[in-house]
């Protein structure tokens, strides 16, 4: 008997309040690293992130399981805590 396979892939985007230019650089870069982080805890993974000054973008893996999107009131957090 055959097994079901389910593969979400989703592409994400987010942007800062009014396209400001909050997103530096070095920050971005660990923006990525908690998302992914973030991700791992909840069985997802983040298969690619990039992004501008004024937004990001994630590609990502999401299990079959999830139940509600979690991650812009986790990066908004991380945002304003820098």
């Amino acid at each position: 008997m055959a097994g079901k396979y389910l593969s979400l892939l989703v592409h994400f985007t987010w942007s800062t309040a009014g396209r400001e230019p909050w997103l530096e650089t070095e920050m971005r870069n660990d923006l990525y690293s908690y998302i992914g982080g973030i991700m791992n805890n909840k069985n997802a993974k983040l298969l690619s992130a990039g992004g501008m000054f004024d937004h990001i973008h994630l590609y990502a893996s999401m299990p079959s399981t999830i139940r509600k999107l979690w991650l812009p009131n986790c990066t908004s957090r991380f945002v304003n805590e820098k």
